[in-house]
């Protein structure tokens, strides 16, 4: 009998110890590119820069030359899905020029990254999905001096 009451109560807990698997939930579809807010993008622009939407896949990278003249400037809008993080590697030729991003969203002008005091390289995560708009730009004594200068731009959505 004893034999019997051992193999019973090696049977509960063998029992107890078995479970169903759980079901592995498939990856998750990345989240479409969201339109580009042209019309907010371009609300952030003064007269005297242009818009160029900046057109490659979701996940990749793209390298720009431009030249800034002045005032006269290409601004670059980025659309980036939420979650998505983006990378901006600002070139400049002169010390001078710098970059600053803004969301397109916010129409307060407010730079998310401001050059002159971040630097040349910005990673801007997307809490929600939206158009980054990179403006390149030169100081004010520059401006009214004509001064010209090239850059190289590598901007990256991971």
């Amino acid at each position: 009998m004893r034999h019997v009451l051992i193999a019973c109560t090696a049977l509960v807990l063998l029992a107890g110890c078995a479970t169903t698997p759980e079901p592995v939930a498939a990856p998750a579809t990345p989240a479409a590119l969201p339109s580009v807010d042209t019309a907010g993008a371009r609300a952030l622009l003064s007269r005297d820069e242009t818009l160029q939407v900046l057109e490659f896949p979701r996940t990749g990278s793209t390298t720009v030359q431009g030249r800034v003249v002045g005032a006269r400037a290409t601004a670059h809008a980025v659309p980036v899905a939420a979650g998505q993080t983006l990378t901006v590697t600002f070139r400049p030729a002169n010390p001078s020029l710098t970059m600053n991003i803004h969301d397109a969203k916010d129409g307060s002008g407010a730079a998310l990254h401001r050059g002159e005091i971040d630097g040349n390289t910005a990673r801007i995560t997307a809490a929600t999905a939206t158009t980054y708009v990179i403006r390149p730009g030169l100081p004010r004594n520059s401006v009214r001096r004509g001064t010209a200068a090239n850059y190289s731009l590598t901007v990256a959505r991971d």
